[in-house]
């Protein structure tokens, strides 16, 4: 009996299509594409590879339900995830590791938010002290008023240009290939990439505000975010969805 991917290379053949031809037709990616016809299912994101078969299978005029079904019956009836080799099951710290667990970049914005309210509310009541100081006594001259008040719009000029500086900085994402990886990689919401980067294969990317990247197998890839090279995020074969780079740095787990 043949197998799903020579199903597919065959019935392709058959009407004189090329891999490219495809591609540009249903929208998925020649590696791929070659990867399906090739059973190498190992090497996909087990999340997208019955999409993939179905988008597939309809465009060459085969029956999708006979195809998902003859998947289901080679992973077997277990959770697909544990068919194509996941790790084991997650500690508390991996769950933390891997977002799952509280947030520390929300922590820490929180405690800066409150300690930022602290200081205004100080800034105010002392404010509003020497305002009736002032008031009382009568001595405040004209030419002292301006000075306070130049100084001020200069220190909140600088302020606000070293913000935009740091609005303006480019985010830089680079992936080295260890190994065969399926990758997804989304500038400012748009996906860029999506497919099979081979072994020895480097990429990279900027955006202005995130960067967003999945991978199908951790301990294939090498990241570099904004020139810093991460240590290994995930154990081997183990995939990984939602990697967030943004100006506060990087954060690893589900969608918020």
């Amino acid at each position: 009996m043949e197998s799903i991917g020579t199903r597919l290379r065959n019935r392709r053949q058959s009407q004189k299509l090329s891999i490219e031809e495809v591609s540009k037709k249903t929208k998925i990616h020649s590696s791929v594409l070659e990867a399906l016809e090739q059973d190498q299912f190992n090497i996909l994101d087990y999340v997208y590879i019955k999409g993939f078969l179905k988008i597939y299978s309809s465009f060459l005029g085969l029956d999708p339900a006979e195809i998902i079904d003859e998947y289901n019956s080679l992973v077997g009836n277990k959770d697909s995830r544990v068919s194509l080799g996941s790790g084991p099951k997650k500690t508390a710290v991996d769950r933390i590791r891997l977002g799952e667990g509280p947030r520390p970049f929300f922590i820490i914005g929180l405690l800066v938010i409150i300690s930022l309210l602290f200081l205004f509310f100080g800034w105010a009541a002392r404010h509003k002290k020497k305002t009736i100081s002032v008031t009382k006594t009568a001595v405040v001259s004209a030419p002292l008023r301006l000075e306070t008040r130049k100084t001020q719009e200069v220190a909140s000029a600088k302020k606000q240009t070293a913000f935009s500086q740091v609005e303006l900085s480019p985010l830089r994402l680079g992936i080295r290939a260890k190994d065969n990886c399926w990758v997804q990689v989304k500038l400012d919401g748009k996906t860029i990439f999506q497919g099979i980067m081979h072994r020895g294969q480097s990429e990279s990317w900027q955006a202005k505000d995130k960067i967003e990247a999945s991978v199908g197998n951790a301990s294939a890839i090498e990241l570099e975010a904004n020139n810093k090279i991460l240590s290994p995020l995930g154990r081997r074969k183990e995939p990984l969805k939602n990697i967030l780079i943004t100006h506060e740095g990087v954060s690893l787990g589900k969608p918020r």
